[in-house]
């Protein structure tokens, strides 16, 4: 019996989402097929009507993960009648809380988790996870550059150079809250955060 257009889409995202809740928990090595297929309810063998292989299959969730964060963060961050010093210092707060609090300091961030595990030996991985970097940055750029133009940010540094050093010390700080299982690390980068948009 062959499936219909719907449920090939259906078991696709199936195994997107499956991958999503064990990857970012155990990473790319710590999962198999079969823990994958098995979240998603599904026979291993069915994965490879989806998917060439692992790898392949890595690199669509990242795209997928990715694609879906910078969308969220475009409408935080542009889409949004706030002042742009704030947006960006809202966005920031709520996301240390999802990525702590609610989530227990087990996850982190996925984007974050293949970097450290795969962009130094999978020369793919790693060209496709700086790519999602970048556009993630060029995001957090555009609203700087709104709040420097109004006044409300400070302009001494470039937009680019900020919206580097914020994405940078945010990934750390997500590393560090891991180990320390506390938000004392993010609130550190929150308060520095405040001081270094401050005009």
């Amino acid at each position: 019996m062959r499936l219909t257009e719907k449920v090939k889409s259906e078991k696709h995202r199936a195994l997107l989402d499956a991958g999503l809740k064990t990857m970012i928990l155990n990473g790319y090595h710590g999962t198999s097929i079969k823990d994958i297929t098995s979240e998603a309810g599904m026979p291993k063998g069915s994965f490879f009507n989806y998917f060439v292989s692992k790898e392949a299959f890595a690199q669509e969730l990242i795209e997928d993960y990715a694609d879906q964060a910078n969308s969220f963060i475009e409408k935080s961050l542009i889409h949004s009648s706030k002042d742009p010093r704030k947006r960006i210092i809202d966005f920031f707060k709520s996301m240390g809380k999802k990525f702590s609090k609610e989530k227990d300091y087990r996850e982190g961030c996925l984007v974050n988790n293949m970097c450290q595990e795969m962009a130094d030996i999978e020369l793919a991985f790693a060209e496709l996870i700086d790519s999602k970097i970048i556009a993630f940055r060029s995001v957090i750029k555009r609203c700087i550059l709104e709040g420097q133009e109004s006044g409300s940010i400070a302009s001494d540094q470039s937009a680019e150079t900020m919206s580097i050093m914020i994405d940078n010390m945010y990934r750390g700080t997500l590393l560090t809250s891991k180990a320390e299982r506390s938000q004392k690390s993010i609130k550190v980068f929150n308060t520095f955060l405040a001081d270094l948009l401050q005009p």
